[in-house]
């Protein structure tokens, strides 16, 4: 039996406009929280002077909940992970 290889996650690849007109904020917003300075930076992928963003994988999503007011992130405890 040959194994099937695994799926590997689809991300939809966009750019510093598409972002922040889905986030609803100024290009210019998006840009200098991918910049050094930056305490929390946007998870990004840089290729060239290119900065992608990739919409909908989990690096991006924990940093868009870590933002949001009220939000507690899940402890292991509570996603049933207890150390042994």
């Amino acid at each position: 039996m040959i194994p099937r290889p695994v799926p590997l996650p689809t991300y939809e690849n966009i750019n510093t406009k598409e972002l922040a007109r889905r986030y609803g904020l100024p290009e210019s917003w998006v840009r200098n929280h991918v910049r050094h300075a930056c305490a929390d930076k946007i998870p990004h992928v840089k290729l060239g002077g290119k900065v992608i963003f990739e919409w909908n994988c989990e690096a991006l999503n924990e940093w868009w909940n870590r933002h949001r007011v009220g939000y507690e992130a899940p402890t292991q405890a509570a996603e049933g992970v207890v150390d042994q």
